[in-house]
């Protein structure tokens, strides 16, 4: 910031709240409020913060562009394999004959379907 003598006032109506944020704020980075509102808007560019947040905008819409097929076509492979695969009870009734013609025992009791 210039050294030259700040002769010039700006009134500024805010909410109570958001006066107790502006203090807080300037407290955190211990400056006055006055110091921390000249320092906000000398690095406020609207027209750079608008361009940003279109650039932003932009790469997520080509990201989702890009993702939103495969996690369609990701769906489609799982609701093949849950059709594959049976209802619950034919999953377990399958499970069951295969650890039962193993000869193995389960280490815990399985509970009926």
């Amino acid at each position: 910031m210039s050294a030259s003598a700040k002769t010039e006032r700006l009134n500024l109506l805010v909410t109570p709240n958001e006066k107790a944020a502006l203090e807080a704020k300037a407290k955190r980075a211990g400056i006055t409020v006055s110091e921390l509102l000249r320092r906000s808007a000398a690095d406020y560019e609207p027209d750079a913060d608008a361009g940003d947040l279109r650039s932003v905008l932009r790469a997520l819409g080509e990201m989702a562009d890009r993702v939103i097929p495969e996690i369609d076509a990701a769906l489609g492979r799982m609701r093949e394999r849950e059709a594959e695969a049976g209802t619950e009870a034919e999953v377990r009734a399958r499970a069951l004959a295969a650890v039962e013609a193993s000869g193995a025992r389960w280490p815990f009791a399985v509970p009926a379907a």
